[in-house]
């Protein structure tokens, strides 16, 4: 289409230009005519002058007294010749001349009858000449008013075409200027679009590098609202996700201004339940979620992975949302669920390498990192914490009598029981087959030895059944190091072990600590155990009560192997 309209503007120059030299040339021909008849014109009256002074010297003559001219005939001739050269081109004039000089040249003065007689006759042939040079002057003033008149018209015509193609190149101008002002500015609303779209997709990039490098579902989360945060200045949103049990989308982080549900079900929301971008400006036939403004354009962009949906991301603002702002979306859309993904499935596989797969505790893998961290931050001045040892007593015998699914029954209700009885900032692991461990974070000796006697009756008051069969009564044995005196992680975890041997050794369904009668230990790593409990005592069930005595301190060096 502008092409044809530039094509139309084109032609119709042309046309208006052919026209415009048409009308030049009639102006000038019809200018020419004139200016023509207008010599013509002031031709005649030069004639006619000359033939009228002609004629007055000689009424001048014909009026003086016989024999007295007042002028010669010479005079009279030289007078009548620059009328006669004037109307050379003119052949009945020509004759008129030479029949006027023919008569003068026979006034001699020798006869006056005849002299008048050529006198009066070259008078009547000068009227006459003045007669037919009226007659020319009628006739070409005519023809002069004529040609004023056409050079006039033409000149006028002229004036019109330029004028007419004055306005038309001025509209064609116009039009334009005006037309390459839109496309300026169209090229320059384009320009700064992908200026924006190549902002946006460097955010994606850098977004994209920031939610990979995210530790934890929390900076993700933040991440995204920041990203989109500055992709959408204008316009509001949240980063929503869906719960573990898949019946509520929940509001992870927001940003702008608009109002933020706190929560909605999935069936509020239909890009969640159509699978596929939902945006409201661009939709012909649109099902508004319950969960958006209803005055605002909107996007909602689902999160989907292989293994379902994850939650979704809205957007709204007061202006309609471009599509390739929309595309910019859909692109970091896909790049927080590929990041999301990738982090749920690191963080599970974290968990598998970390966690104990039949009591869902943490493994010794877990344990040693976690020793050596905290030991160390211990070293800088943190808090102190202990280490407790733990053993089902008699285990074999479970597996023995009602078999290994019994127990893992029972190991699987030793560690739910574990993890009811501990904090949630103590680390629980366990440590291979029926022997667990336990980090006290920020705990003393005295401490840790009253939770691992709370622990010890707990387990003694449970009722572990498998299969609809009782296992009949459990009891553990425990043994506890502080690392106030074993700031070494292999020492601190000996020494442990060591106080659970010597449990192990009284009797099992007991506690005891290890401690250091002197500072360090031997070359050889011998720990110094304590007893400090018995059931047997009255202070078994009343922690408070418990106190370390120093009666007998067992050396012990590299424990042989422990009874079950």
């Amino acid at each position: 289409m502008p092409a044809r309209n530039h094509k139309l503007v084109r032609w119709s120059a042309l046309t208006s230009a052919a026209i415009v030299l048409l009308m030049c040339g009639l102006a000038v021909y019809f200018c020419q005519q004139f200016f023509q008849d207008t010599r013509w014109v002031t031709h005649s009256t030069a004639v006619i002058g000359e033939i009228r002074a002609t004629r007055a010297q000689i009424d001048r003559i014909l009026a003086a007294p016989a024999g007295q001219p007042p002028v010669s005939i010479a005079v009279v001739l030289d007078q009548f010749d620059r009328a006669a050269q004037m109307t050379r081109d003119n052949a009945l004039e020509q004759q008129s001349c030479q029949d006027f000089r023919r008569l003068l040249s026979k006034v001699n003065g020798r006869d006056p009858q005849a002299d008048l007689a050529n006198l009066q006759g070259a008078h009547a042939i000068l009227g006459n000449m003045q007669a037919e040079e009226y007659r020319l002057l009628t006739v070409r003033t005519r023809t002069q008013a004529e040609a004023s008149r056409d050079a006039a018209l033409a000149v006028s015509a002229l004036c019109g075409a330029l004028i007419c193609l004055g306005i038309i190149m001025t509209l064609a101008a116009r039009r334009e200027f005006r037309l390459r002002a839109k496309a300026e500015k169209a090229l320059q609303a384009d320009k700064d679009e992908l200026t924006r779209y190549a902002r946006e997709l460097a955010l994606v990039s850098a977004g994209s590098e920031l939610l990979q490098a995210a530790q934890d579902e929390k900076q993700l989360t933040r991440a995204v609202a920041q990203i989109l945060g500055e992709m959408l200045p204008e316009a509001s949103g949240y980063f929503a996700l869906l719960s573990p049990s898949k019946d509520i989308v929940e509001i992870c982080e927001s940003w702008g201004d608009n109002p933020v549900p706190n929560a909605f079900p999935p069936s509020a929301c239909v890009a969640l339940q159509l699978g596929r971008k939902v945006h409201r400006s661009e939709s012909l036939v649109h099902i508004p979620c319950k969960h958006v403004n209803p005055d605002a354009d909107s996007i909602c962009m689902p999160l989907r992975s292989p293994t379902g949906f994850l939650g979704v991301i809205h957007v709204e603002s007061a202006n309609p949302i471009a599509t390739k702002r929309a595309d910019s979306i859909a692109l970091f859309t896909a790049q927080i669920t590929l990041a999301l993904t990738n982090l749920r499935m690191r963080d599970a596989l974290r968990s598998q390498s970390v966690r104990d797969p039949l009591t869902g505790l943490f493994n010794r893998r877990y344990f040693d990192e976690t020793l050596q961290r905290e030991l160390a931050a211990y070293r800088r001045g943190g808090a102190s914490l202990c280490v407790l040892m733990l053993d089902l007593d008699h285990f074999k015998r479970v597996n023995d009598t009602f078999g290994h699914a019994a127990g893992d029954d029972a190991l699987r209700a030793l560690g739910r029981l574990m993890r009811s009885t501990f904090r949630e900032s103590d680390v629980i692991c366990r440590y291979g087959g029926e022997e667990f461990a336990v980090i006290l974070m920020n705990a003393d000796l005295e401490s840790a030895f009253a939770k691992a006697e709370m622990f010890r009756s707990a387990v003694e008051r449970i009722d572990i059944s498998s299969q609809g069969r009782d296992l009949g009564r459990m009891t553990t044995s425990v043994g506890v190091a502080c690392c106030s005196e074993f700031d070494d992680a292999a020492k601190l975890v000996h020494a442990a072990d060591a106080a659970l041997y010597q449990a192990k050794r009284r009797g099992r369904n007991g506690t005891c600590v290890c401690s250091l009668e002197s500072g360090a230990l031997p070359a050889i790593q011998p720990s110094l155990a304590l007893e400090t409990h018995w059931p047997n005592t009255d202070t078994a069930l009343n922690s408070e009560r418990a106190h370390r005595t120093t009666s007998r301190i067992l050396p012990i060096s590299a424990p042989p192997t422990r009874p079950v």
